[in-house]
């Protein structure tokens, strides 16, 4: 049974809370968050299981690894293994343990009978890089190599293990630096306004990313600069360039990404919306003599739609037209697509958001007096 101290809930927030001062007083005088741990907790006297404690369930980037052994853990029954790491000419690795046992003698024996043994020729062919001590053999790696060393892990009890299973190694959390979902919601509006998606709701998009398991696999565990626990000014260019490659690439694949997670209004487009946007499009690239191909067009349309600005004005015309018990088609909407499409490939002509709605619902069919149709007012 381990005799670890347990703290209630209180306790450990208070803790918690302590440690996070004292980390971010220290982290200044080191250049890696890691190695600032290490000496904190190494002057401090809390074990690895308190701090496990202490931590679970938060969602932050810490290494205790250099904290104490608890005493029960010190004296609790030690488990060695005996393990062959070994990859072939083919590039391929694999991990084997060989044995199991608390016998450091006899495994160092069966260490030993491995290296005479020789199975895979590496010795004969590519020699001895280490084996200065009875513990560990490596050979030099040439078209592969293999390694046989002997681990010592502890045995732990249940209690132990259910601790584990509480510290953010073993939980689904994703932990970003400090500073992440600032600069992420500054990357998003940025890209966002560039690429014709409109002035969306970026921290909404920013949450629904640092959600998606995807996106913290590709950016933070596959990023050199996201290991730091606050992201610094040198990185930010690194982190504009890799999350602006992941939005294209979501984006085409869910061109709808940003109205799904509820940064973009959705919309019930009347029929022909698109045909109408492209046709405008089309007609903006000849009055400026300039090329457009189909695909182009069509991608411009569909990104249009998505377009939140567009997709707010559309929506409250149409709101105020069913609730005025009118309806409208695709058609009637032309004048407003022309002005939007003028606008959204020349920036700098761009009017408020405000003005490209009043645009709309000043566009749409008044009822006509002899109601045999609707009229557009121009």
């Amino acid at each position: 049974m381990s005799t670890t101290s347990r703290f209630d809930d209180h306790t450990k927030e208070l803790l918690f809370q302590t440690i996070e001062l004292l980390r971010k007083e220290t982290q200044p005088q080191f250049s890696d968050w890691k190695d600032a741990d290490d000496w904190l907790f190494s002057e401090l006297d809390y074990t690895k299981d308190e701090l496990a404690q202490i931590y679970a369930g938060h969602d932050v980037m810490v290494s205790f690894a250099s904290a104490k052994e608890s005493p029960a853990q010190a004296e609790q029954p030690k488990m060695l293994m005996l393990c062959e790491e070994y990859e072939n000419d083919d590039g391929i690795r694999s991990f084997t343990v060989l044995a199991v046992s608390q016998d450091e003698k006899m495994l160092q024996k069966l260490l030993a009978a491995k290296v005479e043994k020789d199975e895979y020729g590496f010795i004969a062919k590519n020699g001895i890089s280490e084996y200065d001590n009875p513990n560990h053999f490596l050979t030099e790696f040439q078209d592969g190599f293999v390694e046989y060393y002997i681990l010592e892990e502890n045995v732990l009890s249940r209690e132990q293990l259910q601790d584990l299973l509480q510290t953010k190694d073993y939980q689904k959390i994703h932990t970003y630096p400090d500073n992440f979902r600032e600069v992420l919601t500054n990357i998003v509006e940025v890209y966002t306004e560039r690429n014709h998606y409109g002035h969306i709701d970026a921290e909404k998009a920013a949450d629904a990313l640092m959600n998606d398991d995807k996106f913290y696999a590709t950016i933070i565990l596959d990023t050199w600069w996201a290991i730091n626990r606050t992201l610094r000014p040198s990185d930010l260019k690194f982190a504009q360039s890799d999350i602006s490659y992941y939005l294209s690439d979501l984006l085409s694949e869910k061109p709808d990404f940003f109205i799904t997670c509820g940064a973009a209004p959705r919309v019930e487009y009347p029929e022909g919306m698109q045909d109408i946007l492209v046709d405008c499009i089309y007609a903006d690239a000849m009055k400026h003599r300039q090329p457009m191909d189909i695909d182009v067009a069509e991608s411009l349309a569909t990104r249009i739609m998505h377009n939140a600005d567009f997709a707010k004005a559309i929506g409250i015309t149409l709101a105020d037209l069913k609730e005025q018990g009118r309806t409208c088609e695709a058609k009637d909407f032309r004048v407003f697509c022309e002005e939007f499409v003028r606008h959204e490939l020349s920036p700098e002509e761009k009017p408020a958001l405000d003005q490209q709605i009043s645009g709309a619902q000043s566009r749409t069919p008044k009822p006509a007096a002899d109601k045999s149709g609707p009229d557009i007012e121009r």
